[in-house]
């Protein structure tokens, strides 16, 4: 047993300077799973934080935006694009659109969301609901939903 974990050791360490070298790069999730999680996972604990009177509508709602975000990261990474100037759900939007993958249809809702984002994490709750969340959640849902085919379409055959 010890020899193997040695084994294991030295092959750890060999991945480890190919790293440092640049030969290879570390994956915590591959694009499709990270698009999984977030359709899924993170959109479901979005609902439940809806569902939760003890919670302030911001919480879900930076939560969804935070899900489209890593959506359009692994969209891009899958793709191979170019990283955005800033990564951040505009940027990788940008990324995304310059390559044929968004529409301007896209991108228009994107935006919004952003804004509803942005207001919720810089302290504007004036304008935040729970049905607002709700909306927000149904945008979201809608756009990781389309997401999939159009990074097929997207990808050369």
């Amino acid at each position: 047993m010890e020899s193997g974990a040695r084994g294991v050791g030295v092959v750890l360490r060999q991945w480890i300077e190919e790293v440092r070298a640049g030969y290879a790069t570390p994956h915590t999730a591959d694009a499709i799973g990270a698009r999984a999680v977030a359709s899924t996972d993170l959109m479901e604990q979005v609902r439940s934080l809806i569902n939760d009177a003890r919670v302030h509508p911001a919480a879900p709602i930076v939560l969804a935006a935070a899900a489209l975000e890593m959506a359009l990261r692994s969209a891009s990474e899958e793709l191979a694009l170019p990283a955005p100037d800033q990564a951040s759900l505009h940027g990788y939007t940008v990324v995304l659109q310059k390559a044929g993958v968004l529409n301007r249809q896209d991108v228009k809702e994107i935006t919004q969301i952003a804004g509803v984002r942005n207001s919720a994490a810089h302290g504007s709750f004036e304008e935040l609901s729970r049905e607002r969340a709700g909306l927000l959640e149904q945008q979201v849902n809608f756009m990781l939903s389309r997401l999939p085919d159009k990074v097929a379409a997207a990808v050369p055959i």
